[in-house]
């Protein structure tokens, strides 16, 4: 038996492809691969580990590391971060944008509920887009769990980060707003059906809200996320 400890993966679309790759190499019998801990178990007559961490790295993005113990699978609940813990950077990024939305309105004349969220959108769409960009490979595999195009669709998850980008810019320009908030709503909208069904599905992966920057859950904040976002473009959106 051999352990691996597996680097790159963010999801279980990540498991599914180290796992079916490491079972095409000649006299594995029996291979276990777990995201949390990130690593495999291989049991068979393989003698070289060569042919093991190949089949990973031509897998995807990954890399195999031998170690000969195996990472205990369920940690203690004294080692699993709080929930304040956990989404600690998320609040703190959206704390940012809200008060530099804020900041932008009093200098203004007067308080425009239209003109902050339009400014919170934009400066929403710019950081998280960044935070996409800094790993656009790990984001785009991470997504595709669970969003309803990148599924199908890969190359999406590559484009979505600069999606978002672009949509920051045209919200800070006030670039025709109508059609941005069109774009921005029917986006929100299917990102909260992947969310949905993955939630329902009760499936625990990894959510890329933050790209891969962070190791954020998915759950109902995502929802919120997702759906708070829709909401305010459609508000915008009748405003006219």
């Amino acid at each position: 038996m051999k352990t691996l400890r597996i680097t790159g993966m963010h999801c279980q679309s990540c498991v599914s492809k180290v796992e079916t790759a490491l079972k095409a190499v000649e006299g594995v019998e029996r291979v276990s691969v777990t995201l949390e801990p990130p690593q495999a178990i291989v049991s068979g007559k393989v003698l070289n580990g060569e042919p093991l961490a190949h089949a990973v790295s031509e897998a995807g993005d990954y890399f195999a590391e031998f170690t000969s113990i195996a990472i205990p699978q369920k940690p203690s609940e004294a080692s699993q971060p709080s929930r304040v813990t956990t989404y600690y950077p998320l609040a703190l990024v959206l704390t940012f944008v809200v008060a530099g939305a804020a900041i932008l309105q009093f200098r203004g004349d007067g308080w425009d509920w239209s003109l902050f969220m339009s400014d919170f959108m934009g400066g929403f769409f710019l950081v998280f887009g960044f935070f996409k960009l800094l790993d656009v490979s790990g984001f785009a595999n991470a997504y595709r769990s669970y969003d309803l195009i990148a599924a199908k669709w890969r190359l999406y998850g590559w484009v979505y980060p600069f999606v978002e980008v672009a949509l920051g810019v045209a919200y800070l320009l006030r670039f025709q707003l109508f059609w941005t908030n069109v774009f921005t709503f029917l986006l929100m909208l299917i990102g909260t059906m992947g969310v949905i069904q993955a939630l329902v599905s009760k499936q625990k992966i990894r959510c890329a809200c933050l790209g891969t920057v962070f190791n954020l859950p998915m759950s109902t904040v995502t929802i919120v996320e997702d759906a708070g976002m829709a909401v305010m473009a459609l508000w915008m959106i009748l405003q006219g």
